[in-house]
């Protein structure tokens, strides 16, 4: 299950980025297509882009001369601030995929590793859950480090959310078992013939009636074969 759960994410972190260079592509070609096509309307873009920094048309109109002159400079500043793209990296695809799917299987083995040493069943689950609560705490205090933000408080977060986790799915678990069907009485299918009022198409004893013999009594709760037959 680790190992198909790690080539699904990993595809899906593949495609993903592949979507997005092939995207940034098509949106590039159409720019340039734009600045030849139609460059009195891309400069009313940028004139609206500098207009939302606060300068003026007059400011502005030095800066659009200047990209004139240079067409993919153009586009580049019309990639980032007009439609907000950044130009992929060359080789994220693979880079994310591979990523993707061994933090998936190192996040999955994490839990999994208190089986493969425990054979009790209960003691594993118990030893799971603290180990993950660690690691979990581990992987936030290094995310704070990066992020900027407090290693203890990244690391107590990271770990809270986890838990909750963890308790909803022990309790959705817990939920979801099938409750046991409770067991009924049989009797000896003959014995509606007799007038003892069994009921012959489930073989249940109603409550109101009681057992013609003594010795029947023992037979009720088993397979209704093993009891005598009546007289």
């Amino acid at each position: 299950e680790i190992a198909a759960g790690s080539i699904a994410m990993g595809l899906g972190g593949y495609l993903a980025a592949r979507s997005d260079a092939e995207h940034y592509a098509s949106e590039r070609r159409r720019e340039e297509a734009e600045i030849v096509t139609m460059p009195e309307a891309e400069a009313r873009e940028v004139v609206e882009i500098f207009r939302s920094y606060g300068l003026t048309t007059e400011e502005s109109a030095t800066v659009i001369a200047a990209l004139r002159r240079r067409p993919q400079d153009w586009v580049n500043f019309m990639m980032r601030f007009e439609l907000g793209l950044e130009k992929p990296e060359p080789g994220r695809a693979l880079r994310s995929a591979l990523t993707i799917a061994g933090a998936y299987g190192v996040g999955g083995m994490i839990p999994l590793s208190a089986y493969l040493i425990f054979a009790e069943a209960h003691r594993a689950l118990n030893v799971s859950v603290v180990v993950t609560l660690l690691a979990l705490g581990i992987f936030g205090a290094i995310k704070g480090r990066f992020t900027g933000v407090s290693p203890l408080r990244s690391a107590l977060q990271t770990a809270l959310i986890g838990g909750l986790g963890i308790v909803e799915g022990r309790r959705d678990d817990h939920d979801g078992r099938p409750e046991e069907p409770e067991e009924r009485s049989r009797v000896p299918a003959d014995d509606e013939a007799s007038g003892s009022g069994v009921d012959l198409e489930h073989g249940v004893l109603p409550p109101w009636r009681k057992p013609r013999r003594a010795n029947q009594h023992a037979c009720f709760a088993a397979d209704f074969k093993s009891c005598p037959s009546p007289a």
